[in-house]
């Protein structure tokens, strides 16, 4: 486990959750925060902190892979 986790782009957070097929609440029991807080990441209004962003890193999918996280785009909600 790295001591500290790039920066992770809003859209990458998303697509981490959302590859792992959770609510943003299951998501953020995983990495320990509320789901308000996720949302908050998912939306840029702040970026997750250091411990946050390994947790983040650490629970990405074996299908995706960190490269997929830091080049994921923001698209419109559907």
């Amino acid at each position: 486990m790295p001591d500290i986790a790039p920066e992770l782009p809003p859209a990458g957070i998303r697509l981490i959750r959302e590859t792992r097929q959770e609510s943003r609440k299951e998501f953020a029991e995983v990495v320990g925060v509320t789901r308000a807080t996720v949302g908050s990441w998912e939306r840029g209004v702040r970026p997750p902190s250091d411990v946050h962003r390994v947790a983040i890193v650490d629970a990405i999918p074996e299908d995706l892979t960190l490269e997929n996280v830091l080049t994921a785009e923001d698209r419109p909600d559907d």
